[in-house]
């Protein structure tokens, strides 16, 4: 069965882009917009446990996302046998390849270097933290062992699955005591979030994806580029009744849930740059933390 690729966002000139698309663009070359995400939902997690957090947790998961991601862009730079990547992303990850690892290699040894003088760390981190990080290098290991791996565990659900769990590290470690009904309350729609996230961009570059032999939902279903709009718009009903349906749960979240949805399909109109189409749909998961935070 043959799929007619639809266009998924028109093609900008990155020299002539405007001011505000260029910082949105930069955001996401330098990994910065899924630590950003992660920090809303880090903080709402907060909320929802009844736990104030100070600078400690916020830092350190704001610096170990930005490792994980800047540090998988830049293994698909230096990957053997690997043609790299049109997007502009990966393109900057090659371009300034030196540069970045520099970067990463102080963020991480001053990570290190913190965590051994304050051994107290541990009381934000024990117990998901390490489980966390631990099944994570298992999947890296297991896809770089045996690439099928990617096929059998869709990549887009594991990057969902860490995002969640990242976000509930620290949350978790400092409460004494919470309910399994909060953690589902959050894990759910976070994680259904980010999956949509996750799928939408891979849809979107779904034919840069292919062309370097990369394995995706995105290059695996065609179809995906016609059905998630309908797809994401479904997601959001379900977790806006989902949200309204728990004892606590909240209709201001309800609507931020729905209207995170209805964002991530209208990024999938071809009127908008493709570039930009990532870092949006990373900054428009922060829409629930930001509607609790302003209190609307």
């Amino acid at each position: 069965m043959t799929h007619t690729l639809i266009p998924l966002g028109k093609v900008i000139n990155l020299k002539t882009i405007r001011t505000p698309a260029r910082i949105i663009l930069a955001i996401n070359q330098f990994s910065l917009d899924a630590p950003l995400a992660a920090l809303a939902w880090q903080d709402l997690a907060g909320r929802m446990l009844h736990i104030e957090l100070d600078w400690r947790p916020r830092l350190l998961l704001f610096a170990v996302t930005w490792l994980v991601y800047a540090g998988d862009r830049m293994l698909d730079a230096i990957r053997p046998g690997v043609i790299p990547s049109a997007i502009s992303r990966h393109q900057f990850a090659v371009r300034h390849f030196r540069t970045l690892g520099f970067i990463w290699g102080i963020v991480f040894l001053s990570l290190i270097c913190w965590m051994l003088a304050g051994r107290f760390l541990l009381d934000i981190i024990w117990p998901l933290g390490p489980a966390c990080l631990a099944a994570l290098l298992l999947y890296y290991l297991l896809c770089e062992w045996q690439r099928t791996w990617r096929v059998r565990i869709p990549r887009e659900l594991v990057v969902a699955a860490f995002f969640t769990l990242a976000s509930l590290v620290s949350p978790v470690a400092m409460t004494e005591q919470f309910s399994g009904g909060v953690l589902l309350r959050f894990s759910i729609p976070c994680f259904v979030l980010a999956s949509l996230n996750s799928i939408g961009i891979t849809t979107w570059e779904a034919q840069e994806d292919r062309s370097t032999g990369e394995q995706t939902l995105g290059t695996r279903f065609p179809s995906l580029q016609l059905w998630y709009p309908n797809l994401v718009l479904i997601c959001g009903f379900l977790l806006a009744f989902t949200e309204s349906w728990f004892p606590e749960g909240s209709l201001n979240l309800a609507g931020a849930y729905l209207l995170t949805a209805i964002v991530l399909g209208i990024l999938h109109s071809p009127t908008i740059p493709r570039e930009l189409k990532p870092a949006l749909a990373d900054l428009s998961l922060m829409i629930p933390w930001l509607i609790v935070f302003s209190g609307i």
